[in-house]
């Protein structure tokens, strides 16, 4: 009794973590056309709050009382090679992450995040249409603070303590001379095992996209949705642990201002659905120079 109630906590924190990773929603508009050659440098802020946990089926689980705070400094370098535009960047996040464990106490992991290394090559590029279709290779590495003993209570951690790749087709089509645009992301994540629990949580697909309309030639608005979702059950020590796997989707408004070689973007974006995971709301920041 005493050891699937650990594993029970244990899965709770694994799906906890894993949940609020995956709201880590980061796509803005014209993300996905080629930029020009050259060093970009991208600063994020994200606030994800969350009262509730919700159960497999939707229906609240738990009081959660889920806070979110982290920062994201991401350099990014666009380069030609062979006349294709290539990208290579990394993405090194700090903050906190609180929220109650199984037990239903407050805890708190603070410090860096995992790092996740992001090469990426655009397939086709049309600037006279405005198509492009790119492919991007999302490495995370588990460089993140972690607890066990945090994660046997089924409480927050800001890393996962193990490696997953995130496999990304990326699409962006601007019409109307740039005065609309839509970007969008397929990516199927695929997760290791976490090597101190063997625990193994589920592959995920998700498919997000931001469609947006130019108000003034600086001044753009839109609106962002993303569906993610498991493709199997989380596994303890081989095992299937049955309805575990998560699902969420959320819709939102977000606006972007540009002036010469500044941007700013900020997306408000709700949960409309959750299955295994915190049901909330999240707030993105995003400021962009090119040098």
């Amino acid at each position: 009794m005493k050891k699937n109630s650990l594993i029970l906590c244990t899965v709770v924190g694994l799906i906890l973590a894993l949940a609020i990773q995956a709201r880590a929603t980061i796509l803005d508009f014209g993300d996905n056309t080629a930029s020009a050659p050259g060093f970009y440098g991208y600063l994020y802020y994200n606030n994800y709050t969350a009262e509730k946990s919700m159960d497999h089926k939707g229906d609240t689980a738990a009081d959660l009382d889920l806070s979110y705070n982290v920062g994201t400094l991401k350099p990014m370098y666009y380069f030609k090679l062979w006349k294709h535009t290539v990208a290579v960047g990394v993405s090194l996040p700090f903050g906190s992450v609180s929220a109650r464990n199984s037990l239903g106490e407050k805890e708190t992991s603070s410090g860096i995040g995992d790092i996740v290394f992001a090469p990426g090559v655009f397939l086709y590029e049309n600037e006279k249409s405005g198509t492009y279709i790119s492919f991007w290779e999302n490495i995370s590495a588990p460089a993140g603070n972690w607890s066990e003993s945090r994660a046997l209570r089924g409480g927050p951690n800001l890393g996962l303590h193990y490696w997953f790749l995130q496999h990304q087709l990326a699409f962006a089509q601007t019409l109307l001379k740039g005065k609309i645009s839509y970007d969008m992301n397929i990516s199927y994540y695929q997760r290791f095992e976490e090597p101190k629990l063997d625990l193994r949580a589920g592959d995920s697909v998700e498919v997000e996209g931001i469609l947006g309309y130019g108000i003034t030639d600086a001044l753009r608005a839109g609106i962002y949705a993303d569906f993610w979702t498991d493709v199997w059950d989380t596994k303890s020590n081989g095992v299937r642990i049955d309805n575990s796997k998560r699902l969420f989707f959320g819709i939102g408004p977000g606006v972007s201002y540009t002036i010469g070689k500044f941007s700013a973007n900020l997306r408000f974006v709700p949960d409309v659905v959750s299955e295994n995971g915190p049901k909330g709301y999240q707030t993105w920041l995003r400021v962009m120079y090119s040098f």
